[in-house]
């Protein structure tokens, strides 16, 4: 959807997955709701999916919930489970 995607909003949970990733969902700010699916409303209660790969962990600092950061990744379509997400999400900073 787009090769790089720009965003912010607060951290709702941080999860670990059994291939390694962290599934952080992020509430988007208001100007980056635009963002979310359907899939995203009805799954994710309304959150953003970033996928940190294990690779990127070493140097890609994982938030905590409650935390307002801003995230760079290419923005991808999960057919799978019909939402939108930032896979890999590349950069993390809190704010």
């Amino acid at each position: 959807m787009s090769n790089c995607q720009v965003a912010s909003g607060v951290v709702k949970s941080v999860t670990s997955q059994q291939d390694g990733d962290r599934r952080i969902n992020v509430g988007p700010d208001a100007q980056y709701a635009k963002l979310l699916n359907a899939g995203n409303v009805e799954y994710q209660n309304g959150s953003i999916v970033l996928e940190l790969i294990p690779l990127d962990q070493a140097i890609v600092p994982v938030p905590i919930v409650g935390q307002h950061i801003n995230f760079v990744g290419p923005l991808v379509y999960d057919t799978e489970n019909k939402w939108n997400a930032i896979y890999p999400v590349w950069w993390i900073t809190t704010s």
